[in-house]
């Protein structure tokens, strides 16, 4: 699904030549024998000069709006297309939001406009007047934001469908004529591109590249295709990236780029791997990671200054050339995704992972808390969780799988074959029978150390003390103790609690398992919860970060993470510098956790288990200590 933004700009893309991809389009152009508008050719020329920033979200904006059933969706359901017909105010409002933003180019509000997907709704008659209308509403949005310095573009946008020939669902042949009347439409609307986008079958792809091939015989406009990589690795119908890439390769697309599905750091490794494998342009337009339920709302956790710090990082370091936003992307998002590209984001950079923090000092700006008080995550979706699964622990610790006389290349390819599978078989049907039930409360507070001691103050009235944690001192080395990571000045400092669970039935289910003689479904249930509570703390103190602006300088992989690649530090109750059990109630207390249903345990223990607390410290010098 799709975005929301607007403008141009002179970044330029960091260490990779900026004739390729112009050579290419001009050498497309002359070929075809067809004289290409001056958009397209503008289009092309942009590409090879800079870095461009499509808009974000326009399916969940329009979600997020008060429209009437029955008028604006003429009683059919919620067809978004179909606004272009009814609301074309709306579907405008939206493209100059983000055109207001700085965004280069729009994408026409056609994501489910072919007629197989207009069927659905009785609407494939209108197929040709919604996409008409919709590269209209874009083409005029862009012709008033539009400058000499700035031209704005219009992506005509063609989403995967509903139905996957792959999977059985459609004949390739009647997709590929559902996809032709949909680019026919937008080609005679005025776009300036066409953009195949979130494809998750390589039929189904190459069914809309065929159509859009035929479309622009009259316009020669350059096509656009973007795919979607589950969290298992792979395409929705299992297909290998590389296989993509090769079909992508040998088509006529001139830019590949990758999109939904997940947020930017669990898109990291492929954005990655296009950048070594691509020969052409690549881009990446990732969802403002996956939606949570906080406070019985969906909620899309990344923050502005989150996108902007990993689209900042794949432009700089994996020649990213496209970039912009998909599901839950706002305004607010892209506009902090130009400021970023036109380098007027200051950071603070942290110490280098595992080093020895130096003098604690506070000569640094003060994160500012978004909210003060706890916030409870109802539902965090498991598959968002998966990235942060530590697999080494998982496999050769949780389920004792070490390689036990197999050579290094061996073990990973039993690792590929048997491991990996396994795990994402279990992930999913965790998720499918409601196994594995990932929540969270979290929260900020201003406090001050006193001491041993960290006051924490009311969110109510800062000069109200509400609770003081204690924690032990070190016995020479450096005599650290928790609260010397927090500011001693006048103004308070920033503190940060959670607690995440995977909930009572994961313990209930694998008891079940265990006394019907499944052992080794025990065992792997057993472990593969604990690794998830594991990876849910790493999710929320990334949450955190990212709402503290202090994410810039996060490390990109697990690898980096695990060891502490990230500014500040995490110290889980019970670790040795923070034991106290006394505390656990105060904690509990504090997180307001009733309705998540964890509750302090005999022996130390948080329950239901597994169930992690931890304290977290902005400082650049927190880093793990022992007592």
């Amino acid at each position: 699904m799709k975005r929301n933004p607007d403008a141009v700009h002179p970044v330029r893309r960091r260490g990779i030549s900026s004739g390729s991809c112009e050579g290419a389009g001009e050498r497309t152009m002359r070929s075809s024998g067809t004289q290409a508008p001056s958009g397209a050719s503008a289009f092309r020329r942009a590409l090879a000069r800079r870095v461009l920033i499509l808009d974000g979200a326009m399916g969940t904006t329009i979600q997020g709006l008060e429209l009437d059933p029955r008028t604006d969706f003429r009683g059919l359901g919620p067809c978004c297309d179909l606004l272009n017909l009814t609301r074309p105010d709306v579907i405008r409002a939206i493209h100059d939001s983000f055109l207001a933003v700085g965004c280069d180019a729009v994408e026409t509000n056609t994501f489910g406009a072919a007629p197989l997907a207009l069927a659905s709704y009785g609407l494939a008659d209108e197929t040709r007047a919604i996409n008409l209308a919709g590269a209209r509403i874009a083409r005029e949005a862009c012709r008033a934001h539009s400058t000499p310095e700035q031209p704005r573009f219009v992506l005509g946008s063609l989403g995967p469908g509903s139905k996957l020939p792959t999977l059985g669902q459609a004949d390739a042949a009647a997709i590929e004529a559902s996809y032709d009347v949909q680019a026919r439409a937008l080609v005679e609307g005025g776009v300036d591109a066409l953009l195949v986008e979130t494809c998750q079958d390589p039929l189904q792809m190459e069914a809309a590249i065929a159509a859009c091939v035929r479309a622009r015989e009259t316009r020669d406009i350059p096509i656009l295709v973007s795919f979607t990589v589950e969290v298992t690795g792979t395409l929705l119908v299992g297909t290998e990236v590389d296989e993509i890439l090769a079909r992508l390769e040998d088509s006529p697309a001139e830019v590949i780029l990758l999109n939904c599905a997940t947020g930017p750091r669990e898109m990291e490794e492929h954005v990655q791997h296009l950048g070594e494998a691509c020969t052409k342009p690549i881009g990446v337009y990732p969802n403002a990671g996956l939606p949570q339920i906080v406070d019985g709302a969906p909620h899309y956790p990344l923050t502005p200054g989150e996108l902007a710090d990993w689209l900042t990082r794949f432009v700089e370091e994996d020649g990213v050339r496209i970039v912009g936003g998909c599901c839950g992307t706002t305004p607010a998002h892209l506009a902090a995704v130009v400021d970023a590209l036109e380098g007027r984001r200051a950071k603070i950079p942290p110490p280098a992972p595992g080093a020895a923090p130096g003098p604690l000092t506070h000569d640094f700006e003060q994160p500012t808390p978004p909210f003060l008080g706890p916030r409870t995550i109802d539902a965090i979706p498991l598959k968002s969780l998966l990235a942060y699964v530590n697999e080494a622990t998982l496999f050769q610790f949780r389920w004792d799988e070490r390689r036990k006389g197999r050579t290094a290349k061996e073990y990973d390819t039993f690792l590929k074959r048997e491991l990996r599978p396994r795990f994402h078989a279990l992930a999913e049907r965790s998720a499918r029978e409601r196994i594995l039930l990932p929540a969270a409360s979290y929260g900020f507070w201003r406090c001050r150390p006193d001491g041993d001691e960290l006051v924490l103050y009311r969110p109510d009235d800062g000069d109200r003390e509400l609770a003081r944690l204690s924690f032990p001192r070190q016995e020479g080395k450096r005599g650290l103790a928790i609260p010397d990571f927090f500011a001693h000045e006048d103004q308070p400092d920033v503190v940060a609690l959670f607690v995440v669970t995977v909930g009572a039935r994961a313990m209930e289910v694998a008891r079940e398992w265990y006394a019907a003689g499944d052992t080794e479904d025990y065992e792997h249930l057993v472990g593969l919860a604990g690794e998830v509570t594991a990876a849910a703390a790493e999710y929320v103190h990334r949450q955190i970060r990212g709402e503290l602006a202090i994410a810039a300088d996060d490390a990109r992989d697990l690898a980096g993470l695990l060891k502490q690649g990230y500014r500040g530090g995490r110290f889980e109750l019970g670790c040795p510098a923070w034991p106290c059990e006394t505390e656990r109630g105060t904690v509990l207390d504090l997180l307001d956790v009733e309705r998540l249903g964890i509750h302090a345990a005999p022996e130390g223990r948080l329950a239901p288990e597994p169930t992690t607390a931890a304290i977290v410290c902005h400082h650049p010098g927190a880093k793990y200590f022992t007592i």
